[in-house]
């Protein structure tokens, strides 16, 4: 008599990012992600070949380089003071050109780029991880969300 047995599952493999940036890591398994100077720098040295300058981004929301206007979403706060302040400090609202990634990328801030704010030509540095592209199918898009995703959640692949 034969028995039946169920079939083993397969593993269906990392999602297409997660397999993205372990290649771009160089490691085999998302447990060997770690957000580290050696990783940071394989990721910096990747976005180098990867990115074409400039292309147009905007900020993803009111926290990290852009958490000054955090009081300012949720209704408090003077709105003159918010405006004038927005003459001086980039905000997420606004659309920038990204010239180019500074060199040399260090932990806390990770990659960082230079941008130029659009309506006032004002140059500023920002954190990629704050950034996403204003095309969703920019060419460009893939890799920085993937190098956001992967800086956001501390290396985490899992």
């Amino acid at each position: 008599m034969k028995l039946d047995r169920p079939h083993k599952k397969k593993s269906a493999g990392p999602d297409p990012q997660t397999s993205r940036i372990m290649q771009i890591l160089g490691i085999k398994r998302p447990s060997e992600s770690d957000l580290n100077p050696a990783q940071l720098n394989a990721f910096y040295n990747a976005l180098t070949k990867k990115l074409t300058f400039p292309f147009d981004v905007t900020g993803i929301e009111d926290s990290g380089c852009f958490a000054w206007e955090e009081p300012y979403s949720w209704g408090e706060g003077d709105q003159a003071r918010y405006h004038h302040e927005r003459k001086t400090k980039p905000s997420y609202q606004d659309e920038y050109s990204l010239q180019g990634l500074l060199p040399d990328p260090k932990l806390p801030t990770g990659i960082q780029g230079q941008a130029i704010r659009r309506s006032d030509k004002k140059m500023f540095v920002l954190p990629l991880v704050d950034l996403e592209c204003l095309n969703p199918k920019d060419p460009n898009s893939k890799a920085l969300d993937d190098y956001a995703s992967w800086f956001a959640n501390e290396g985490a692949l899992e």
